[in-house]
């Protein structure tokens, strides 16, 4: 298509002038006229130029319709055009708007207890993964506070799911620094990366073993034999030396 080609070559005072016309078309020509503008600002991934009062109704309403199709009879077929579309608005997301957008994404996301559309999962993913802190933050208030979103957890499917979308923001919910990870090699072979994940395992695996004593079965007692207890000291002390000649690596 010719449209999205032409978008990007000009300025952005035309972007938004064509943007602003949306609202009076809006004005002028109705409902019809409207959606046909609308249509072209997502072809070309204009909707960000639209002005922020029309854009926050834009947003809540699409949000809305897929929120709808969540609860609808055959919501597994008729989710995934609705999330497609609320993702076809981009990602910057009004925060008048905000609450509505996360808790369809978040919705749709989880499912229900005969499981999830499947279709939808693929735009719900990139919504998620382009959330910013702050929609971040309103996403755990959400998985805390609201009422629809604690129902849901409330089975296993949806349980699962939402771990697997804490593993898909882990990322999104560190600081830069904290990304970094910890490496006592260069990690540039195959060899030296296998060698890094081995140790990282056995350093799990050791320590897991003499955890929080309160809460698990203690591991060393008055009973232990002093030998004992010298294996285990001089093989901490050999991770200790090894994790002091680390390094927080650039990514």
């Amino acid at each position: 298509m010719i449209a999205p080609s032409l978008w990007n070559i000009v300025s952005e005072d035309v972007k938004s002038s064509i943007a602003v016309k949306f609202a009076s078309l809006r004005e002028v020509k109705g409902k019809d006229g409207a959606n046909e503008a609308l249509s072209f600002l997502k072809l070309v991934n204009g909707v960000s130029y639209i002005p922020e009062s029309y854009k926050e109704v834009i947003f809540k309403k699409h949000a809305q319709f897929l929120i709808d199709a969540h609860y609808e009879w055959n919501n597994f077929y008729n989710e995934p055009n609705f999330a497609k579309e609320l993702d076809t608005l981009g990602y910057e997301i009004p925060i008048a708007s905000l609450n509505t957008y996360l808790k369809a994404v978040l919705l749709s996301y989880l499912g229900n207890c005969y499981g999830v559309s499947k279709d939808a999962q693929e735009y719900n993913e990139k919504m998620l993964l382009n959330l910013t802190q702050t929609g971040i933050r309103g996403l755990f208030r959400l998985i805390d506070k609201n009422v629809d979103i604690v129902r849901i957890l409330s089975s296993i499917g949806p349980v699962n799911r939402l771990k697997s979308l804490m593993d898909l923001i882990k990322e999104k919910t560190m600081l830069p620094e904290q990304q970094k990870i910890m490496a006592f090699n260069t990690l540039r072979t195959p060899s030296e990366e296998s060698e890094h994940k081995g140790f990282s395992n056995f350093i799990k695996g050791f320590f897991s073993m003499y955890r929080n004593p309160k809460a698990h079965t203690p591991r060393m007692t008055e009973d232990t034999q002093l030998s004992a207890m010298i294996e285990v000291l001089v093989v901490a002390s050999i991770i200790h030396n090894k994790l002091d000649i680390t390094y927080k690596t650039g990514y």
